[in-house]
């Protein structure tokens, strides 16, 4: 089974939990579903006499609630603390990089600094094709960051939450904050490619480069 098939099947059994407590915690027993309807009668002058109403203690409300929804609700409040219970783990175990993937060399699997490495690596050889100015290498610059979008950033960015238990709120804040500078350059620099804008998509990826180092650098 998958870890999204899982995760379905956890939260399908929180919901359907959810509804047998909904549907049976609120069942009234017959005593006292009898004097609310007598009480709408009243209300609604719809009967001269007025016949008499019971009111059940509350001891005995319970017991008779009890034993007429006792199973019922038990099962939906298990369902609840089951797949709650299922779904935590599984998240714990995916935000700590314990969920097996057929990919275990991907960016997605590592941790952030090697991503990080990874990006600076790939922009260092783009940079490095972009060093004379020769509008038909932009072809070939614009192919390389469609891999490195597809290859290091999108994982990188999937990974986020996993990202965020191993550093730290407030560093994955400063980290992240950098990398999305430097995301909206390499962007940039792909639109550039596709004008055929060869000075832009050279600065584009020299400040996408600095920023990727300066998010580095905080780890």
């Amino acid at each position: 089974m998958s870890q999204a098939q899982s995760k379905l099947i956890a939260n399908l059994l929180v919901i359907i939990g959810v509804g047998l407590c909904a549907t049976f915690g609120a069942q009234l027993t017959p005593k006292t579903l009898h004097a609310v309807t007598i009480e709408q009668i009243k209300t609604k002058k719809l009967s001269n006499a007025t016949p008499k109403v019971e009111i059940e203690a509350p001891l005995e409300r319970v017991k008779t609630w009890w034993s007429l929804s006792a199973l019922p609700f038990s099962g939906g409040l298990f369902l609840i603390l089951f797949g709650s219970g299922w779904a935590r783990r599984l998240q714990h175990a995916e935000l700590n990089g314990d969920i097996e993937s057929t990919h275990a060399d991907s960016p997605a699997n590592q941790n952030p600094k090697e991503s990080l490495q990874l990006m600076m690596q790939t922009l260092q050889e783009l940079k490095t094709l972009l060093t004379e100015h020769d509008p038909n290498k932009l072809e070939l610059v614009k192919q390389k960051i469609e891999q490195l979008q597809t290859d290091t950033i999108d994982p990188f960015v999937e990974s986020r939450e996993r990202f965020k238990m191993k550093i730290g709120i407030n560093r994955f804040v400063d980290v992240f904050g950098h990398f999305s500078q430097g995301e909206r350059r390499i962007n940039r620099a792909w639109a550039a490619c596709v004008d055929q804008h060869f000075t832009e998509a050279k600065n584009s990826i020299d400040t996408a480069l600095k920023s990727v180092e300066s998010a580095l650098s905080l780890l």
